[in-house]
């Protein structure tokens, strides 16, 4: 992998139009590829990918040698609203550092990664192979009973590999949920957007969430304080399914799980909750969730670890669902949804939580954090 911390090379692009066909040689050739790239053909993902980053297709044409088709180079956000708050959270560093210090352990499908750069401004570039060939996740349209029991098992191997484990220096890139980094400034973030959520999209939020909302955001530290207790894990605390790729083929993998800019250290069963309450159809999640949740904790248990009793584990289910609605809140007040469908995610996000946190009497928790 390329350095992460500074670059040597003046010719590394920080956008796309910096982006040379001798670029991309050097970077395949440094990973073995015996190729040129002659020239390349760009393809924005802007639609799907990315209210925090800036992503292409590269479509390679070589003019020596045979190499990847395609590759996916990934810069900050091209918005200066959304860069600035991806900067104010360190999300970028976050990412790369991941793959640096973290990535190979965890037994998750992952892209490979071919270029992993970062100034001391966060300007960055990440050079990916494409999984075009699999299915990309669409939050909107929700995803089956069998995708989601896949999510569940990968996020096992994920947060099985770190349990109670990540004290160490290596883990400085990803920030306490609780923590000074995360903590108060998600928590200042909510409070400062709640209104703005209202002004853009209250007509998706319920009635009773509407009244309780600012007793929610008024809890939101006591809830990270909660979340941030033992057993504490590495956790992607974006799992939702625009930033996976789900398997087509018995080869495939079922799940590969990309965009790792919100990693943090803090409760696993936060990544379920968000998954479960903000990207399943609302039916379909009150038919599974419970058994999804289950999927998850005899999936640690297979791996040796106890995370509580059935009923433990779902007490603590509902109290991260509740935490979740954190999440809509800063997205829909702070962020610029840049197109149609980014504005039908956080919509869709804003109405599938708020039916969660409404179906499993969630503000009936409110006291336990007053």
């Amino acid at each position: 992998m390329a350095s992460i911390t500074e670059v040597s090379d003046a010719s590394s692009p920080r956008s796309l139009d910096a982006v040379s066909a001798a670029w991309l040689t050097a970077r395949l050739q440094a990973h073995g590829v015996d190729a040129e790239v002659a020239s390349f053909r760009p393809e924005g993902l802007g639609e799907v990918h990315g209210l925090l980053a800036e992503l292409q297709r590269l479509h390679l044409a070589y003019g020596r040698g045979d190499g990847p088709k395609s590759l996916i180079i990934k810069f900050w956000a091209a918005s200066e609203q959304n860069r600035e708050v991806g900067l104010r959270f360190g999300v970028y560093r976050r990412e790369l550092l991941f793959y640096r210090d973290a990535a190979a352990a965890t037994g998750m499908a992952l892209p490979v990664v071919y270029a992993a750069e970062i100034d001391d401004d966060d300007a960055f570039v990440l050079l990916m192979e494409d999984l075009g060939h699999l299915r990309t996740g669409d939050q909107v349209a929700g995803c089956s009973v069998t995708d989601a029991e896949a999510c569940m098992d990968e996020l096992v191997k994920l947060h099985s590999t770190y349990w109670n484990s990540v004290d160490g220096p290596e883990f400085d890139f990803a920030p306490h949920v609780n923590g000074p980094v995360n903590g108060d400034p998600l928590c200042q973030a909510a409070e400062a957007c709640w209104p703005l959520m209202l002004e853009k999209i209250g007509h998706a939020v319920p009635a009773e969430m509407q009244t309780a909302g600012p007793s929610i955001v008024a809890a939101f530290a006591a809830m990270q304080a909660h979340l941030g207790t033992a057993p504490i894990t590495l956790i992607h605390s974006d799992f939702r399914l625009d930033n996976l790729m789900l398997g087509t083929r018995p080869e495939d993998p079922k799940v590969v799980t990309l965009d790792w800019q919100g990693a943090l250290r803090g409760r696993g069963i936060q990544d379920v909750a968000f998954f479960l309450s903000q990207n399943l159809e609302v039916e379909l999640r009150r038919a599974n969730e419970r058994a999804l949740v289950e999927r998850w904790r005899t999936g640690l248990a297979a791996h040796g670890i106890d995370a509580g009793t059935a009923d433990e584990v779902w007490a603590d289910y509902r109290r991260a669902v509740l935490y979740c609605w954190l999440y809509p809140i800063v997205i829909a007040g702070s962020l610029d949804a840049t197109s149609e469908r980014g504005t039908q995610m956080t919509v869709a996000m804003v109405a599938r939580s708020a039916a969660a946190i409404l179906d499993l009497d969630c503000l009936s928790l409110l006291p336990e954090f007053g």
